[in-house]
């Protein structure tokens, strides 16, 4: 689903308000990873951090419980989003260059098949 939208935002502000298509294919990608990276991260953290603790020492209950200590330990912006910046420059880049390879793909394919019509 979100790996659409920074294709759909790059074609509106291409037509729309005249940006080159790769500026605006970035702005989609910013945005977007923007979004889900801040809705993702705190339950990825949270996870994380059970993962590590294997004999469930620092972190004995579940996942809710976990957030707690975590969010006491270190405060809630510290606690849970702690590394958010990384994972939205990895997004961000995952969503631009998959939405750039995705562009030059098709546009082989249609260049191959375009090809093909006319002999």
């Amino acid at each position: 689903m979100f790996t659409r939208w920074p294709l759909c935002f790059q074609m509106h502000a291409t037509f729309r308000y005249g940006l080159q298509t790769d500026v605006a294919l970035a702005f989609g990608a910013v945005l977007s990873s923007i979004f889900s990276a801040t809705l993702s991260h705190p339950m990825d953290t949270i996870k994380t951090c059970m993962q590590g603790d294997v004999g469930r020492t620092k972190y004995p209950g579940g996942a809710v419980d976990t957030g707690r200590v975590l969010a006491a330990e270190y405060g809630l912006r510290r606690g849970l989003f702690k590394g958010l910046t990384w994972r939205i420059v990895l997004i961000t880049s995952t969503f631009f260059l998959v939405n750039k390879f995705k562009g030059v793909m098709v546009y082989q394919y249609e260049a191959r098949a375009s090809r093909r019509d006319i002999t």
